[in-house]
């Protein structure tokens, strides 16, 4: 009886310790599957944003899609009116043509007038062009004679300016002869020759 009860005891520790070791088991196999479980719904919630910013670029391609078209839409409008008004010019071009059709007759017939005015309006101005040379010719000219006769003005001027102060020197020292300030006879000789070397 006694060995029943101890086998019993040991049949109901084993079943205690199998009954841990599921338990054990399954918080871990809890734990697994928990974590599976985030690991899924952090790639969900990636893949959901990733999804919605996808979404959100597609729909924006398609706002500025939009906008294109309708730029486009209002860029053709804009060509149909050119074109209409262009198609007005043309209509308007060809009347003012034919217009021009009808008084060319007229027109050619004025040519050989205007033909002759103009070659006679050119022969004048040739000649006016020869004349305007020539005066151009002559002004350069007087201006370099002009020249010619300042330059020559200064010279002389420079040399009655020089002869003017010898002559006054002379006058200066022909008042002091006789007097006792004149010490400068020789001088006044040697300066006397000068002179009249200078105005030869």
């Amino acid at each position: 009886m006694l060995e029943q009860i101890s086998r019993l005891k040991q049949q109901v520790s084993t079943l205690l310790q199998h009954i841990v070791q599921l338990q054990q088991q399954q918080q871990q196999q809890s734990k697994d599957k928990q974590q599976q479980i985030n690991t899924l719904t952090q790639r969900y919630t990636q893949q959901d944003q990733s999804n919605q910013d996808k979404i959100a670029n597609l729909q924006q391609t398609l706002d500025e899609q939009h906008d294109i078209h309708k730029r486009i839409y209002a860029e053709l409008e804009q060509r149909q009116q050119v074109i209409d008004e262009q198609k007005e010019r043309l209509e308007q071009a060809q009347r003012y043509h034919q217009e021009l059709g009808d008084n060319y007759q007229k027109l050619e017939k004025s040519c050989a007038d205007l033909r002759e005015r103009f070659d006679a309006l050119l022969a004048k101005n040739k000649e006016l062009t020869q004349n305007i040379e020539k005066r151009e010719q002559d002004i350069k000219t007087h201006q370099q004679k002009n020249h010619q006769l300042t330059q020559l003005n200064q010279q002389l001027s420079k040399k009655n300016e020089v002869a003017k102060n010898k002559v006054e020197a002379i006058i200066s020292r022909l008042a002091k002869l006789g007097t006792p300030q004149d010490t400068h006879t020789a001088e006044l000789q040697t300066l006397t020759h000068e002179d009249e070397d200078t105005l030869a």
